[in-house]
């Protein structure tokens, strides 16, 4: 099944025009704390875009977190996720923690998958699925995806080849181009591919 994954830099999309080109779409909700300004300020407009168009979708937030409780915190990120997510008449099929910004890697494997399994055990908690969105180098090096999928968290990677990702978990969804371009949306867009149908895996 073939998506698409946008956020504010798409600008306004026409998702009536979009809808006959992808199966799905995953939409940036925001991005860090849990403050109104790192809301993303297309995040409401999209996802009825996509309600109103039948589109399924996930949503995602980027993660700057750095410890567990307080400011740039996995918590506070947990917060904006679910503050958002309660503005939102339907359920998306996933949310997603991207995790790729190179402020944490100092933080190490063990830490940043422990905030992975922290995002995905609270989202799952409030009743959605849960999972984690990043490239295939920081899949290998910074987060360890086996022990995130063991626990039935879905796994959201990124390659832009033609080959796929090579990391030590199945996948559910692979992003593989930045550069995509549909009708509808004004410049590039990331295209993805969905590997495992979580459209027909609802919780």
């Amino acid at each position: 099944m073939k998506g698409i994954d946008v956020s504010s830099w798409q600008s306004i999309i026409n998702w009536s025009e979009v809808k006959s080109q992808i199966d799905f779409a995953i939409i940036r909700l925001g991005y860090g704390d849990n403050i109104t300004k790192q809301d993303d300020k297309y995040f409401l407009r999209n996802v009825k875009g996509c309600i109103d168009n039948n589109i399924p979708f996930g949503v995602y937030i980027y993660s700057y977190a750095t410890n567990l409780g307080g400011n740039a915190s996995i918590q506070s990120e947990i917060d904006h996720c679910k503050r958002l997510l309660s503005q939102i008449s339907k359920k998306p099929f996933c949310v997603y923690i991207d995790m790729e910004d190179d402020s944490t890697v100092k933080l190490g494997k063990t830490l940043l998958t422990n905030f992975a399994l922290e995002f995905c055990k609270q989202i799952t908690q409030a009743g959605y699925k849960a999972g984690v969105y990043a490239n295939q180098n920081w899949f290998q090096n910074y987060l360890n995806p086996s022990t995130i999928a063991s626990y039935g968290y879905s796994i959201w990677c990124a390659k832009y080849s033609d080959n796929k990702p090579n990391i030590s978990s199945n996948y559910d969804i692979w992003q593989y181009s930045s550069s995509g371009r549909i009708n509808g949306i004004t410049g590039n867009v990331d295209m993805n591919v969905m590997v495992l149908n979580l459209l027909e895996k609802p919780l």
